[in-house]
C-alpha cells in the first residue's frame, strides 16, 4: 500500500501558514478534516479550530461550503475565556463573503464543557450594536474576514486533495487482482 507523500499537501500547509498573519498552525494533519491555528501577543492567546461544515443543497445542487470556526480568547492566569462560533460564509458563486459570530460563551478553564451554566441568550438577539463591538474584539485579535476566507479555501482545497486520495486508493482496491 503506498502511502501518501506530502507534496500537495505540504505545499497547501505553506500556503496556509503564509496567507494567514500572526497565526500559527498548531496542527494540520493531511488525514485531519479540521485546522487548529494559535496567535500570542498582547498578553492574550487566540486559538482559531476550523472545518467545513456539512453538505447543503437546494434542490439536486450543492450550495458553496461554509465552514465552522470556534475561536478561543484566553489570557494567561486570567478565568473565564471567551468561545465564539463562527461561520466563514461563501459568497455568490462560492466567492468569499467574511464571517458571522452565531454564538458566545464563556467557559471557567479549557476544557469546562460549560453543561450546567447559563449560556447566555442567543447571539443574534444580541444588541446590534453590542453584535458590532464584539466583531470588532475578535477583528483586533486577528480574527477577520481575510483569517475566515482563507481558512475555508485551505479546508475546501484539502478536502479536495483527499477526495482524490480517496479515489486512487479506490481504484487501485478495485482494479487489484483483475
Amino acid at each position: 500500500m503506498k502511502k501518501p507523500t506530502g507534496g500537495v499537501v505540504s505545499e497547501e500547509q505553506a500556503v496556509i501558514r503564509e496567507d494567514i498573519n500572526d497565526f500559527a498552525a498548531v496542527s494540520d494533519a493531511p488525514r485531519a478534516q479540521d485546522v487548529l491555528l494559535r496567535r500570542r501577543g498582547g498578553g492574550e492567546e487566540v486559538l482559531v479550530s476550523a472545518l467545513l461544515a456539512p453538505l447543503r443543497f437546494e434542490g439536486e445542487e450543492p450550495l458553496p461550503r461554509d465552514a465552522l470556526m470556534k475561536v478561543f480568547v484566553s489570557k494567561p492566569g486570567v478565568e473565564p475565556l471567551l468561545r465564539f462560533d463562527c461561520r466563514a460564509v461563501a459568497g455568490d458563486g462560492d466567492a468569499a463573503a467574511g464571517y458571522d459570530i452565531t454564538a458566545l460563551s464563556y467557559h471557567e478553564f479549557p476544557g469546562d464543557g460549560g453543561d450546567r451554566k447559563y449560556v447566555g441568550p442567543d447571539f443574534r438577539d444580541l444588541d446590534p450594536k453590542l453584535q458590532t463591538a464584539l466583531k470588532e474584539y475578535l477583528m483586533a485579535r486577528g480574527v477577520n474576514s481575510e483569517l475566515a476566507n482563507s481558512l475555508r479555501e485551505h479546508l475546501l482545497q484539502k478536502e479536495r486533495i483527499q477526495y482524490v486520495g480517496w479515489l486512487k486508493t479506490m481504484e487501485e482496491m478495485l482494479t487489484k487482482n483483475n
